[in-house]
């Protein structure tokens, strides 16, 4: 069943689903009486939702929430899987704690075939969230300011920071007001995928250094003033660790073109010039570091994490690695139950602004399309930008199949071309984000999930002009 929510509305429904589960007593008792905490504040809270009361907000009728609600609840194990729809909101990390919710109340969670996924954007968001690329974390996820800070500080022989560093947006931020004077990036094009791509073409402008580490010149390689060519996955060897937590290796199958060099060699270069680095002479060098840094990778080598990885934790504890996690506790001890309550999008529609953008990808591109728009194939069958508009709506507007139209938002415009579809419910439009020469982006704000930080690309207040 699928149900096809005003974008925003997460929290109600989620609510509103576990709303029906407990009013049929269709929770798991024994997991949440032997395993959680926080039950009776949480039911106080969900008790506010009932479908009657949340389809006003959400646009779902009740009996369809009913009847996810009793498929959730009967069918064991279940998993949840989702993706940026849930955390690119203002209230992104409620929407996640929502979903932590649902699986402790149906004890979906330490099971074979339960659990809640995170679909990542790329296959080592997991792996480099471990290995502390992270504004709050050092590796294995040690905070800072942690005492056990001095472990890495003993392995690396240097004091550590003690503060917290800032995200993605905020050094953008703090680079236009000339806080940050330079930015080292690597693999990633905010040029096109950044919220308040004016404001970050502004920041990057005051930089005084700017280096971008990149395997294609993208259109944010072409505003820095130093490029390193870096090689692509084929062309170096080293280990991704996916939203599984399986480490993998790899292993380079062809020589990198020209003076590009792998992103380890760059960075031990650099590290060597400008922090008096220790040298490293491969990338399993730097891997046995790892396993000494972070105790859930100390039992992995590249002889047993080839050809099929391993599961973290992997150790002497879990010598063949950890396929399901959480089976008798949490780290915690019992899991938290979290009392959410729903809180409108940012940005809502009025008079003038009268659709609700929401951006994401499509079937045939990845990201600013880097990658994917140089794909012939996958080039051909997406080669321009455009927008997905509801057929009642087009109808309305006088908008006609692949017609050049303006959307406008509060922060910005672009042109695009339409494609009339009943795919989209009304008032709602949809554009992807691959395409720079019509950059999506620039119609985002700059409102920011307060503890996750992260924008929301998914709810933007729009109009279309002819």
């Amino acid at each position: 069943i699928h149900l096809q929510f005003r974008p925003g509305t997460d929290i109600a429904l989620l609510n509103s689903i576990m709303f029906v589960i407990l009013k049929e007593h269709l929770e798991d008792r024994k997991f949440i009486e032997e395993r959680t905490q926080g039950f009776d504040e949480f039911e106080k809270e969900v008790e506010k939702y009932a479908p009657e009361v949340t389809e006003n907000i959400t646009g779902i009728r009740p009996e369809d929430v009913r009847e996810v609600a009793m498929i959730v609840a009967k069918e064991k194990p279940a998993s949840i899987l989702y993706a940026m729809g849930i955390t690119q909101h203002i209230h992104g990390t409620e929407n996640v704690m929502a979903v932590s919710n649902l699986a402790l109340l149906t004890g979906n969670l330490g099971v074979s075939g339960s659990g809640i996924f995170p679909l990542r954007g790329q296959n080592n968001v997991q792996g480099s969230s471990d290995m502390g690329a992270l504004a709050e974390w050092y590796p294995g996820y040690i905070p800072v300011g942690s005492p056990k800070v001095k472990m890495l500080e003993e392995l690396w022989q240097r004091k550590l920071p003690d503060k917290k560093g800032l995200t993605l947006s905020e050094m953008f931020d703090a680079a236009e007001e000339g806080r940050v004077k330079a930015i080292y990036l690597m693999g990633e094009n905010p040029l096109v995928t950044e919220s308040a791509v004016s404001d970050v073409e502004k920041a990057i402008d005051n930089l005084e250094l700017f280096i971008v580490q990149d395997i294609f010149m993208t259109l944010t390689a072409g505003a820095a003033d130093i490029v390193f060519p870096a090689s692509t996955s084929l062309e170096k060897e080293g280990t991704f660790t996916n939203t599984e937590r399986r480490i993998q290796k790899v292993n380079k199958v062809y020589d990198s073109p020209g003076t590009a060099k792998p992103d380890w060699w760059i960075l031990n270069e650099m590290g060597k010039e400008v922090a008096g680095m220790k040298n490293y002479e491969s990338p399993e060098e730097i891997f046995e570091e790892i396993r000494k840094a972070i105790p859930s990778y100390s039992g992995a080598s590249y002889e047993n994490i080839y050809p099929e990885g391993k599961q973290w934790p992997i150790n002497a504890s879990h010598p063949d690695g950890t396929e399901i996690l959480h089976e008798t506790s949490f780290p915690i001890g019992r899991g938290k139950f979290i009392p959410v309550s729903y809180g409108d999008p940012a940005e809502s529609v009025d008079e003038k602004y009268n659709f609700i953008m929401t951006t994401g990808r499509n079937y045939y591109h990845w990201h600013s399309g880097t990658m994917s728009r140089r794909t012939d194939i996958l080039e051909r069958e997406s080669p321009e930008a455009y927008v997905e508009i509801n057929t009642d709506d087009a109808r309305e507007l006088g908008i006609r199949n692949f017609q050049s139209v303006t959307i406008e938002s509060r922060h910005g415009s672009i042109k695009t071309k339409a494609r009339i579809t009943d795919k989209i419910p009304s008032k709602v439009i949809f554009v992807p984000f691959h395409f720079e020469e019509s950059r999506v982006n620039r119609l985002v704000g700059k409102q920011l999930d307060p503890l996750s930080k992260m924008p929301e690309f998914k709810v933007v207040a729009v109009r279309l002009l002819v």
